[in-house]
């Protein structure tokens, strides 16, 4: 017997004639407005780490399909969203391999039939001399075609956890705002230049291939799926603060190496601590990790200060973050703790009176035990004793 489905925000098991509210995981009771769950802004980020968890094949095309990137990686991010050739996948951004061995591979590029292509872009002037790569004149500390060697190692390592079968993994440089020289076979990594980029449909594609060793592959597309899902984790959908929701479009804005490194953390601590500066990203962070946790099936509640935050999050598509005050509140109207309206806690309630039903809650918990797998907290400098309590009792012992 399978266990049953439980509310996001009461913790109640969904019943049978309850299936609308399975996608959203909450009770009719609990359940946000429609407008709130959009499942277009988390389409990509059904994922997870975890090997175990399915994953779903995207269709080809270019993720993400709506931001273009800074500087030299945004003329390719153009090139190969508009004449890649059809059935083609290209990934902006993979990042593989964790701690002193992680590697941010710059894009990401699958050919049917053939294999993945690992791709370097370097921006600026780039000349080759004796067998070494200057950029604007410079020697680069790292060539770029050792930069791709290591990041392929941790490349395969990662994909081998998560696909049956892997492909061909080849590595390919590109150099957009660079002529190609007359002598273009310098052997060993294919590098694509300015005028490739320009015309790809017509030789950079070409160019892309001769990356490629040549051997036959079976047409066995299922690391697609896998190679997704190792995206999906450092991409979320967000809206800043400052725009209207009825006049902003969802953003897909890049988690940076350090965020990164969050999402693995909890592999050796089950409690972490988030600190930085208003607009370093804790927030961004945090809707990773939740997500992370709910596309394991583990039951993920987070909770913030104030009701704008929640709201943004659940605009974002993360709709297990409530007001930690609010969600109090319900659960006290339901477990019949308090006998108020809504509309006279906006009204007459006032700091004693919320701390005292706080307190009721955090003793009713304690008695009777509602426990989660996860329990995530934004803005915690601003909760007290009272709200600490709380968040106690829902982790258990």
């Amino acid at each position: 017997m399978t266990d049953p489905l439980l509310c996001q925000t009461c913790g109640q098991p969904l019943a049978p004639d309850e299936t609308t509210n399975l996608t959203t995981g909450h009770c009719p009771r609990c359940a946000p407005p429609e407008s709130a769950h959009d499942p277009s802004r988390v389409r990509w980020f059904n994922q997870s780490r975890n090997p175990r968890v399915p994953l779903d094949t995207p269709v080809p095309g270019i993720y993400p399909a709506t931001h273009r990137p800074d500087g030299a990686e945004g003329e390719v991010w153009q090139a190969l969203g508009a004449k890649r050739p059809p059935g083609w996948y290209v990934w902006h951004h993979v990042v593989a391999g964790r701690g002193v061995h992680q590697a941010e591979i710059d894009f990401v590029v699958a050919v049917p039939g053939k294999g993945i292509v690992l791709l370097e872009c370097k921006g600026g002037a780039m000349t080759r001399r004796d067998g070494r790569w200057f950029q604007n004149g410079h020697l680069m500390f790292e060539q770029p075609g050792e930069q791709l060697e290591r990041a392929r190692r941790a490349f395969v390592k990662d994909l081998r956890n998560r696909a049956r079968r892997l492909p061909e993994i080849a590595i390919a440089l590109c150099f957009p705002a660079t002529s190609a020289p007359t002598n273009r076979d310098l052997g060993g990594v294919p590098v694509l230049y300015r005028e490739d980029m320009q015309w790809f449909e017509f030789g950079g594609a070409a160019q892309l291939l001769k990356a490629f060793s040549g051997s036959a592959y079976a047409n066995d597309e299922t690391y697609v799926a896998a190679l997704h899902g190792m995206w999906g984790p450092d991409w979320w959908p967000v809206r800043p603060l400052s725009r209207l929701p009825d006049r902003a479009e969802v953003a897909w804005r890049q988690l940076t190496s350090e965020q990164s490194v969050l999402l693995s953390c909890l592999d050796e601590s089950r409690r972490i601590l988030v600190e930085g500066p208003p607009g370093s990203g804790k927030s961004l962070a945090l809707m990773a990790l939740a997500n992370q946790f709910q596309a394991a099936k583990q039951r993920t509640l987070v909770f913030t200060y104030t009701r704008a935050i929640a709201a943004e999050m659940a605009r974002a598509g993360l709709l297990a973050a409530f007001p930690i005050r609010d969600w109090a509140l319900v659960h006290a109207l339901k477990a019949g703790l308090v006998t108020v309206s809504q509309e006279e806690v906006e009204a007459h309630w006032k700091a004693p009176e919320w701390l005292a039903m706080l307190r009721e809650v955090a003793l009713h918990l304690e008695s009777h035990p509602l426990t989660w797998d996860v329990v995530m907290i934004d803005e915690a400098q601003d909760l007290g004793q009272e709200d600490w309590e709380i968040v106690d009792r829902l982790m258990g012992p």
